[in-house]
């Protein structure tokens, strides 16, 4: 066994060539005497010009000749890192972190690979239709030949356009259907052909028939004829298309297998209704017609491939099956039957939880248990228990000054949730879900203490896989919030800026819109949307107990009005390799009407600035609003505003992996803040800039089975709860002056 050892002066040495190696990487691709000729040349850039047709990450990722990762032109950290490996062992570990993990080898020229690369970037010019384009590669040396600058100068010359497209074995159609058909093709007459055009218009043809009743219709069913010009300048295509046998769903048989043994006669439960059969092997109940209307399809319907992917994602959606299939059996007389085959989820689920964050600067742990029961009465319907607490001490100052005054801070922060929730499927449709909700929560957090009761209808819709529509038809939260440890002067001076002085109900409903292209496998960036609609207040504003004078209320129990609306967008954008760029908008607006018009707007409905989610430059709900003075952050800011503005943008970098997951560093900015509606901190168009909070850092990714875990090291740009003249922070910079934040999942 090898040991190594490094004494202090050792370390010093260490720290130097590091130091040296990350910051001038361009010495470290050899290591060669001007006098002896490298044996080895190592390739310092590689550029392409002139192309206009396909993308420079396009033709980057055909090519097996690559340049290491730099950044501003000159700089190579990973090179670095891998070169500063070389100072242990060979058989070390820290050799093999710093070389195969963190590090990037140096890049060696091979002519060879490069003539592959002329020819496949080729072939890739071919298949997007410029038959003509040709390759005019630059070679710059450095002295010993050690580097080599790389300029692949490209003539894409004149594309083949498509002249004219015929189809043969469509006759069948009928002349709506027929013009459908090609009202839908994915190529055009007057347009470039492309290799890739010509897969996609295989693979629509190939599904156009599958969905009326062509189940085999399969890529082997259709041939492609190009005929080209002399010169390439031209395309004529004929698609020849081979239809198989129109089919129509035959029976259908339903098994619901056994989760824990083989599936046994004795405990077969059989039902047959409407050519649907459906058998149950366990002794768990289950009504059969809740199996039997998931089931988008029925006999003697043509079929569908849509109708089987329907059918998956409704049985998906009762939440009591872990797996489903759709086997094709036999075909007979015209008819396709099919049998599918359902693995019972576990009934009953027990899950412990512990969620660890920095909200508050300072480590919270919050501990969590939730009974499942996915089946409760044999419907699908699901009854949820959950309890969870959080804890957290205050490492920082106890007294918080306010108004002139010192506000004693409580040792420790906590939270208590307890819920209970009960769900029904098939609402309104099989996509569709009621939801019950009563939960009660305890929130201590200076300067504040809350308590509160919510009651929930809410129905859950999925139109389909990249959307989810939320409905809170009617919630009643009861709420009490203290502001203990303050005295009536300071109490006042709350009241004075936004704090309600009572606590009506909230009655309210509430629309939420949800749109993820996650589950889209063909996507070239991430998008998401998240936009929010609550009214408060309307329900018993209607019934009549609104109208009148003096305050809204309802039976004598008083009630606020208001109106939320806020959107959420963040879209990720592949750049290079597994680098992506990430950008997030978020926009919120709350205000009251009616008899709640010139009332403060409730605490727990407003927005918050600040945190490992929000502006990372701040600590949890420690900005704002406006240029709100730092001194008063705890106290003010933690109360929320009425406006919200957010933007982030980050570039996230992976170039290891840890537990076999992505892991890496994000580079981020962050700008926003919050406002009121009025008064000092109101958002005016004059001071806009003047409170807007700048911020930028640097994070780790560390990837896990739960999510990256996120640590977020962030400087303040500019800080609009100082002085005017104070704002600008970047002189003041210093290493140990950062804001930490942690969490688990991206900010965004």
């Amino acid at each position: 066994m090898n040991v190594y050892q490094i004494s202090f002066g050792a370390q010093l040495r260490t720290v130097a060539l590091l130091f040296y190696f990350l910051c001038f990487p361009l010495l470290l691709f050899a290591q060669v005497s001007p006098s002896v000729p490298s044996k080895t040349t190592y390739i310092d850039r590689l550029f392409i010009l002139g192309n206009k047709a396909l993308k420079e990450k396009d033709l980057l990722a055909e090519m097996k000749t690559h340049e290491n990762t730099v950044y501003l032109s000159f700089f190579r950290p990973w090179v670095g890192l891998y070169q500063f490996g070389k100072i242990f062992p060979d058989s070390s570990s820290f050799r093999n972190f710093f070389q195969n993990t963190l590090g990037e080898a140096p890049v060696e020229y091979d002519s060879l690979l490069f003539q592959d690369d002329l020819a496949r970037l080729s072939e890739l010019y071919a298949a997007n239709g410029y038959l003509a384009a040709t390759f005019h590669p630059e070679f710059e040396y450095n002295a010993d030949s050690s580097l080599v600058i790389i300029r692949l100068k490209i003539d894409e010359g004149a594309p083949t356009i498509i002249q004219s497209i015929r189809y043969v074995g469509i006759d069948i159609l009928e002349e709506s259907e027929r013009d459908l058909f090609e009202q839908e093709s994915a190529i055009r007459i007057g347009e470039v052909y492309t290799i890739r055009d010509m897969l996609r218009e295989r693979a629509r043809i190939v599904s156009f028939f599958q969905e009326r009743g062509y189940a085999f219709m399969s890529t082997d069913s259709v041939r492609a004829e190009v005929r080209l010009s002399n010169q390439n300048r031209s395309a004529a295509i004929t698609i020849f298309i081979r239809l198989p046998e129109q089919l129509r769903f035959g029976d259908i048989t339903a098994i619901v297998h056994n989760p824990v043994q083989s599936d046994t006669s004795s405990q077969l439960r059989r039902s047959i209704q409407d050519g649907i059969q459906v058998d149950i092997y366990s002794e768990q109940y289950i009504e059969p017609y809740l199996i039997r209307r998931s089931i988008a399809y029925r006999p003697d319907q043509l079929s569908s491939l849509s109708a089987k992917r329907e059918t998956l994602q409704q049985l998906g959606l009762l939440g009591i099956f872990e797996g489903a299939t759709i086997r094709d059996d036999s075909v007979r007389d015209g008819r396709l039957y099919t049998t599918i085959d359902l693995q019972l989820a576990p009934r009953h689920q027990i899950k412990p939880e512990l969620r660890i964050d920095n909200r508050n600067n300072a480590p919270n742990f919050s501990p969590a248990i939730s009974y499942l029961n996915r089946n409760l009465l044999g419907g699908a319907q699901s009854f949820t228990a959950a309890v969870s607490g959080g804890f957290q001490p205050n490492l920082g100052a106890r007294t918080q000054i306010f108004a002139g005054e010192e506000i004693t801070l409580d040792p420790i922060v906590y939270n208590f949730d307890a819920r209970l929730e009960y769900s029904v499927p098939y609402f309104f449709s099989p996509r569709n879900r009621l939801i019950a909700l009563l939960q009660y929560s305890i929130l201590q957090d200076a300067p504040r203490r809350q308590q509160s009761v919510l009651f929930r209808f809410r129905s859950q819709i999925f139109p389909n896989i990249f959307q989810q529509i939320t409905l809170d038809f009617l919630e009643v939260e009861f709420v009490d919030i203290q502001l203990p440890n303050v005295s009536d002067a300071v109490r006042e001076d709350l009241f004075n800026r936004g704090v309600p002085r009572t606590f009506p109900r909230n009655i309210s409903s509430r629309l939420d819109f949800f749109f993820s292209n996650l589950p889209e496998a063909q996507r070239t960036l991430d998008a998401r949307l998240n936009t929010t609609f609550e009214l408060s207040g309307a329900l018993p504003y209607l019934f009549g107990a609104g109208f009148g004078e003096g305050d809204a209320q309802l039976f004598g129990l008083r009630y606020n009005q208001f109106i939320r609306l806020s959107a959420l967008g963040s879209v990720g954008i592949p750049i290079s390799g597994n680098n992506q760029l990430a950008f997030k908008v978020f926009v919120g607006y709350l205000f009251p009407y009616a008899k709640s018009a010139n009332n403060p707007t409730p605490l727990e409905r407003r927005f918050y600035a600040g945190g490992p989610n929000s502006l990372r430059g701040w600590g949890f709900n420690l900005l704002g609003p406006g240029n709100n003075p730092a001194d008063s952050a705890l106290a003010v800011s933690r109360l929320g505003s009425d406006i919200k503005l957010e933007f982030s943008v980050e570039e996230r970098i992976s170039f290891f992996r840890t537990f076999g997951y992505p892991s890496g560093i994000v580079i981020f900015f962050d700008a926003g803040n919050i406002w009121a509606r009025q008064g000092e901190n109101a958002l005016v168009a004059s001071t806009f800039f003047e409170q807007v909070g700048l911020n930028t850092g640097l994070g780790f990714r560390f990837g896990t089975p739960i999510g990256p875990l996120r640590l977020d090291f962030a400087y303040r740009i500019y800080d609009p709860s100082l002085p005017l003249a104070e704002r600008w922070q970047i002189q003041k910079w210093q290493l140990g002056s950062f804001q930490f934040n942690f969490g688990i999942g991206e900010a965004f």
